[in-house]
């Protein structure tokens, strides 16, 4: 179970990094609290969630690469 605290300092660091940077764009651009820079605010801590999500399942070998699905819609050899 050593892995599981090292997990969630990863994940911590990844949905900060992203909060943070949601936070500074949001200042630069509206001054001013509203509803839409709060949902950005909480969307931004599930980010590592979809990173993770996406990773596993190209490690799995279900992401479709971009030379088969570029083949697919030119109509060429795959």
């Amino acid at each position: 179970m050593l892995w599981l605290p090292l997990v969630f300092t990863v994940y911590f660091a990844v949905a900060l990094f992203f909060f943070v940077c949601t936070y500074f764009e949001g200042t630069r651009r509206i001054p001013a609290w509203d509803l839409h820079r709060v949902i950005g605010l909480a969307a931004s801590t599930i980010w590592p969630l979809v990173i993770a999500y996406v990773w596993i399942f190209r490690a799995e070998g279900t992401a479709v690469s971009g030379r088969a699905y570029a083949a697919d819609v030119i109509g060429g050899e795959k």
